[in-house]
């Protein structure tokens, strides 16, 4: 899978404790530790994991902003935390809830708002897109099993605490609502690929 969607920013903004890019390595590295399931455990089962992974990461931020770091710094960092938990709890989620008659939906998680920005405050809400091709038979396999991903995600991010809002749309779904809204529209511009079909993003992009 390719790399999703870069934070907006340098990425040597950090200059406390290295750069962003050493941050993000730090944190990844902290989630293999901490992330990796044992066989045959669900996501739900897991809470006090993820809880733990927010707790220590938030740690690190904490000190972070206690050495210098600048408030958009530590917002900066903190969506990169946020990346790393849900791509490794999408990953989960997905192994969990195989694809009904092997056939997997086109999606991408899109993260917009703040959290799009890659500014996200502590106790800011997380704005997430469900961004799924079109064509989903409202009976079909491929939609039962983007209904599983997509609860399976949003209920473990609420059961570890986390303020979620959230949309699931096609790109022609956006485009009607950013033709009526402005704000929708902005939202759509800032809006940066989390993880899942980069393709489908691309889409997204050029239709906005």
């Amino acid at each position: 899978m390719t790399p999703a969607t870069a934070l907006p920013g340098p990425a040597n903004r950090l200059t406390v404790g290295g750069s962003m890019n050493s941050l993000i390595a730090k944190i990844e590295e902290s989630a293999r530790k901490l992330l990796v399931l044992p066989p045959l455990s669900k996501p739900a089962d897991e809470l006090p994991r993820y809880k733990r992974f927010l707790k220590v990461e938030s740690h690190r931020l904490h000190l972070l902003h206690r050495g210098g770091a600048s408030g958009l710094d530590v917002c900066r960092a903190r969506s990169a935390m946020m990346d790393v938990l849900i791509r490794k709890l999408w990953t989960s989620i997905q192994s969990v809830f195989p694809a009904l008659t092997g056939k997997a939906p086109k999606v991408t998680l899109v993260a917009f708002g703040g959290y799009g920005r890659g500014e996200l405050n502590p106790f800011s809400d997380i704005d997430l897109m469900f961004l799924h091709a079109d064509g989903l038979s409202p009976e079909g396999a491929e939609l039962k099993t983007l209904a599983e991903w997509t609860g399976g995600l949003l209920y473990t991010l609420w059961d570890i605490g986390l303020k979620v809002g959230h949309a699931v749309r096609t790109v022609e779904d956006c485009v009607r609502l950013a033709n009526e809204d402005m704000q929708a529209k902005t939202a759509l511009i800032e809006a940066r690929r989390v993880t899942g079909d980069e393709p489908l993003f691309e889409q997204l992009q050029r239709a906005v």
